[in-house]
């Protein structure tokens, strides 16, 4: 898996996952008031909404390559979908509390799989052939960059 900056194994992707919404809902917790507040940065409004963006692609990826053998995999600008998301003015908290129970709802599917589930690939637009182990790495992968993302705004003074 030489494209990921680190490499997981199913548990770890599947407990990476698991931890992403109390993440999330930890650090709205935190920055509260401050979730739209920031300079050329990211806020952590703009990093929940690029998460929830990417979830929605990814993990609909995830449950195409379970249900359609060589399952295409279109590639969506996850940047553009979240603008979308933030054009419709949902609440932050109630679009995590989404992410929350949909994450539910995957792990559950994810857990029941067998080692040939986890194999099964599709047809990526532009990566090509994955295994349905690389897409579930990739969301976790990215998950966890933004959660840490999100941990360094927990940390950063006040101004």
């Amino acid at each position: 898996m030489g494209e990921y900056d680190f490499v997981m194994d199913r548990i770890e992707v599947l407990d990476a996952l698991a931890r992403t919404p109390l993440s999330m809902s930890g650090a709205m917790a935190v920055h509260d008031a401050t979730l739209e507040a920031g300079g050329d940065d990211w806020t952590a409004a703009d990093i929940i909404r690029h998460m929830r963006a990417a979830d929605a692609i990814i993990s609909h990826r995830l449950w195409a390559m379970l249900v359609r053998d060589d399952a295409p995999l279109i590639a969506y600008d996850e940047r553009e979908w979240g603008l979308l998301i933030a054009a419709a003015e949902m609440v932050l908290v109630v679009q995590v509390e989404s992410l929350r129970l949909r994450r539910v709802e995957l792990l559950a599917m994810l857990k029941s799989l067998t080692d040939d589930a986890w194999s099964r690939t599709a047809a990526h637009e532009t990566r090509g052939e994955m295994k349905l182990l690389d897409v579930a790495h990739m969301l976790a992968e990215h998950e966890v960059e933004h959660c840490l993302q999100l941990d360094a705004l927990s940390t950063r003074p006040a101004m």
